[in-house]
């Protein structure tokens, strides 16, 4: 009786098993937006992160950013749970920044500080 009823109807032969998301694995908005508190003056950038890599366990990504003074950054953000840190240079100059912080529960917005004791926080278009 089976094999009639399979008969009758269209019935695929296999199923595409869902890809398996490890447990460490994050979902980090590519773009943010940065509003930046440095000696009383508010610097407003933009920083994307791309290439995605797991080092050890961690993630790790290529961080670009460049904000509305002209400077403009690359260098690598390195992620342990909600807790994040920073190395990046002035493209073109040999000026290096760093900086650490956290990320709220859904990875959307985050906050730190960066080695010459300035704030920053960071959204997503939708704050």
């Amino acid at each position: 009786m089976f094999s009639s009823l399979l008969s009758k109807v269209n019935v695929p032969s296999f199923f595409k098993p869902e890809p398996i998301r490890p447990k460490n694995a994050i979902s980090i908005a590519a773009n943010l937006s940065f509003d930046i508190n440095c000696s009383g003056q508010k610097i407003l950038g933009r920083a994307s992160f791309s290439n995605r890599k797991v080092v050890a366990g961690k993630p790790q990504y290529t961080l670009f950013y460049e904000n509305n003074l002209g400077g403009r950054y690359q260098g690598l953000v390195k992620i342990a749970d909600k807790k994040f840190q920073f190395r990046m240079k002035v493209i073109g100059k040999n000026i290096v920044a760093t900086g650490t912080g956290s990320f709220n529960s859904s990875y959307t917005r985050l906050k730190g500080t960066t080695s010459d004791n300035c704030s920053f926080i960071a959204f997503t278009d939708g704050r």
